[in-house]
């Protein structure tokens, strides 16, 4: 199974005014569901997203990944972004997780 989550900064977004975070929640979710991924339910305030079961669905996470990258809106207000993989796993409960903001950041650090 793949699954990606995304915890947004809501206080930073709701001090600053910036951006609205119903509207930040709603274009995410918009974004996922245009691709077919599924959005699952999680207490801790992240929006959590996990494949359909199609072979395509990597892909399509991957390409959700190069659109949000270039988003001011979500780059300056996310705060924890995850890639999830249980597919290397006998147990589906354990997941391998890329660390995209990470990744990401460090990316725009070095100018790429």
């Amino acid at each position: 199974m793949l699954k990606m989550v995304i915890q947004m900064n809501d206080n930073k977004i709701n001090i600053e005014k910036k951006y609205c975070l119903d509207r930040i929640s709603q274009t995410i979710d918009n974004i996922f569901a245009k691709m077919g991924l599924l959005r699952m339910e999680d207490a801790a305030d992240s929006l959590v997203y996990r494949d359909s079961g199609h072979d395509k669905d990597y892909s399509q996470f991957k390409k959700n990944c190069k659109y949000l990258k270039k988003q001011p809106w979500f780059m300056e207000n996310v705060m924890v972004w995850l890639l999830c993989e249980s597919d290397d796993f006998d147990n589906p409960d354990n997941f391998s997780e890329e660390d995209l903001l990470n990744h990401y950041r460090q990316k725009q650090s070095m100018g790429g």
